[in-house]
């Protein structure tokens, strides 16, 4: 198989991707503009707050989505024949990577957004024509672009444990991965919990904790270097591991 990276073949093994996952984007992208129009339908009965909808709920359920989509990215590997029809693709295994991460990242969020404004638009228009004289109005309004980034800035991290697992394991990726992560800041807390202890001491009751102003700079310090691990090294380490794990795929079928 090519060993260097070439940006023309890296952009026809992109369009390959497009065209055969097209149709399967128009039906995720489908059943997440119904979830939400559903779920819009719902939220006019259990009259919870528009901010909770808008800002969590949405935002929540488009990530999940994507998650569950990225954990199966690879599902060419599940199979035997269709894995080697896979490595057997004229592109190097860096191309047949960065194919697959940009496919579960931008054109997931795109079509994230997309199903948000298309279920936007038919409520605001099913709105409009049952109450003449209303203005339009669209959910993507609600979103300012610090908030969307908030929301990225959640998602990428996530997705890189996703995508690790979509080409590590083998059936039931999305449950490995999921099963991965609890165990992972399981075991973070823990420890987070073990070193946290001896700065607390108990005074009175059980429930009485007085902490000093150094154990209190030291645990915002800890917390900071945990977040950064966490949410950067990790998930960029996770890349790599998962690009090397391809790697050895392609090597050990001999291709």
């Amino acid at each position: 198989m090519k060993k260097h990276f070439d940006l023309q073949r890296f952009i026809l093994l992109f369009v390959r991707e497009l065209i055969l996952n097209k149709l399967s984007i128009l039906i995720m992208g489908a059943a997440l503009t119904l979830l939400f129009l559903g779920w819009d339908y719902v939220w006019r009965y259990i009259h919870m707050s528009v901010y909770i909808k808008h800002y969590f709920v949405y935002p929540a359920a488009a990530v999940f989505y994507c998650l569950a989509i990225t954990s199966s990215v690879f599902k060419e590997l599940d199979s035997s024949q269709k894995k080697i029809e896979y490595l057997m693709i004229p592109a190097s295994v860096l191309e047949k990577y960065l194919v697959k991460y940009i496919y579960s990242t931008f054109v997931l969020i795109i079509m994230s957004i997309a199903a948000i404004s298309t279920a936007s638009i038919i409520v605001e228009l099913l709105k409009v024509l049952s109450l003449p004289g209303k203005s339009m109005s669209s959910i993507m309004n609600h979103y300012t672009y610090a908030q969307l980034v908030l929301v990225l800035s959640y998602y990428f991290p996530l997705q890189a444990y996703f995508f690790f697992g979509a080409v590590y394991f083998r059936k039931l990726e999305f449950i490995k991965t999921l099963t991965m992560i609890i165990a992972m800041y399981g075991i973070i807390y823990m420890f987070y919990s073990t070193v946290l202890d001896p700065f607390t001491y108990i005074i009175g009751t059980k429930y009485s904790y007085v902490l000093s102003v150094n154990s209190i700079e030291y645990t915002k310090d800890l917390a900071s270097v945990i977040r950064f691990v966490t949410v950067s090294v990790l998930p960029l380490a996770l890349l790599v591991v998962g690009y090397l794990r391809l790697k050895e795929t392609e090597a050990a079928d001999g291709i």
